[in-house]
């Protein structure tokens, strides 16, 4: 589902989506030179998993990235996001 209870505590899948846009797309870098911080890429990536588990609504289709992000890029992470959140 799109939240897990545990405990009355509710959890975004945010590492399920960084692991399976890693799988995916091993091209983007979602974490910056330290290997602890992440890359404006692993952020917006966050940040797509927090919209749906908040909203309830798919991050597909979100029309605001991050200048200077491509769209095709905003787009495979978007798609992460939602298969994280569907899973």
């Amino acid at each position: 589902g799109r939240l897990e209870h545990d405990r009355d505590a509710a959890l975004a899948p945010v590492g399920r989506a960084w692991h399976g846009a890693s799988e995916r797309h091993p091209d983007l870098s979602l974490h910056g030179l330290d290997g602890i911080h992440p890359t404006i890429a692993g952020q917006y990536l966050s940040a797509c998993v927090l919209y749906g588990a908040i909203t309830g609504r798919s991050p597909e289709g979100i029309a605001w990235r991050p200048y200077p992000m491509e769209e095709e890029t905003a787009r495979a992470l978007q798609a992460s996001a939602a298969g994280a959140l569907s899973e």
